[in-house]
Protein backbone atom coordinates (compact mmCIF):
# COMPACT_ATOMS: atom_id res chain seq x y z
CA UNK A 1 0.00 0.00 0.00
CA UNK A 2 1.32 3.65 -0.90
CA UNK A 3 -0.74 5.35 1.99
CA UNK A 4 -1.51 4.32 5.58
CA UNK A 5 -4.90 5.83 5.64
CA UNK A 6 -7.09 2.49 5.58
CA UNK A 7 -4.61 0.24 7.47
CA UNK A 8 -5.81 -1.32 11.01
CA UNK A 9 -1.94 -0.71 12.31
CA UNK A 10 -2.30 3.47 12.09
CA UNK A 11 -3.74 4.79 15.34
CA UNK A 12 -4.92 9.08 14.46
CA UNK A 13 -4.82 11.64 16.76
CA UNK A 14 -7.81 12.42 17.34
CA UNK A 15 -9.65 15.59 18.52
CA UNK A 16 -12.19 17.03 21.86
CA UNK A 17 -15.39 15.50 19.59
CA UNK A 18 -13.21 11.82 19.06
CA UNK A 19 -13.04 12.15 15.18
CA UNK A 20 -9.36 12.23 13.93
CA UNK A 21 -7.93 15.76 14.37
CA UNK A 22 -7.67 18.24 11.53
CA UNK A 23 -3.60 17.82 11.52
CA UNK A 24 -3.75 14.33 9.98
CA UNK A 25 -0.70 12.90 12.15
CA UNK A 26 -0.71 9.33 13.52
CA UNK A 27 1.31 6.78 14.49
CA UNK A 28 2.08 3.49 12.92
CA UNK A 29 1.47 0.40 16.27
CA UNK A 30 2.48 -2.74 13.81
CA UNK A 31 4.31 -4.66 15.95
CA UNK A 32 7.50 -5.29 14.19
CA UNK A 33 9.12 -8.48 13.50
CA UNK A 34 13.51 -8.56 13.32
CA UNK A 35 15.01 -7.31 10.47
CA UNK A 36 11.31 -6.05 8.74
CA UNK A 37 9.98 -3.22 9.17
CA UNK A 38 6.86 -1.28 8.20
CA UNK A 39 7.65 1.43 5.03
CA UNK A 40 7.22 4.45 7.37
CA UNK A 41 9.86 3.40 9.67
CA UNK A 42 13.76 3.04 9.10
CA UNK A 43 16.95 1.49 11.11
CA UNK A 44 18.99 4.74 12.47
CA UNK A 45 22.90 4.53 13.09
CA UNK A 46 22.82 1.77 16.56
CA UNK A 47 20.61 -1.41 15.84
CA UNK A 48 17.29 1.15 16.76
CA UNK A 49 14.32 1.74 15.01
CA UNK A 50 13.35 5.07 13.71
CA UNK A 51 10.19 6.77 12.45
CA UNK A 52 6.61 5.03 12.32
CA UNK A 53 4.99 8.97 12.17
CA UNK A 54 2.85 9.05 10.01
CA UNK A 55 0.34 11.19 7.91
CA UNK A 56 -3.57 10.92 6.70
CA UNK A 57 -2.98 10.73 2.87
CA UNK A 58 0.64 10.64 2.77
CA UNK A 59 2.72 8.59 0.42
CA UNK A 60 4.84 6.34 1.70
CA UNK A 61 8.21 6.32 -0.41
CA UNK A 62 7.76 2.26 -1.02
CA UNK A 63 5.09 0.53 -0.45
CA UNK A 64 4.47 -1.30 2.87
CA UNK A 65 4.61 -5.10 3.68
CA UNK A 66 2.66 -4.88 6.88
CA UNK A 67 -0.81 -3.18 5.50
CA UNK A 68 -3.95 -4.53 6.92
CA UNK A 69 -6.88 -2.73 5.34
CA UNK A 70 -9.77 -1.96 8.61
CA UNK A 71 -12.47 -4.54 7.72
CA UNK A 72 -15.72 -2.39 7.72
CA UNK A 73 -18.74 -5.13 6.84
Amino acid sequence: MKDCTDCKHAKWEKAETGERHHSGEGICTCPTPPLRLPACMKWSVQPEIEGGYIKYGEKLKRPCVFHEPVYVG
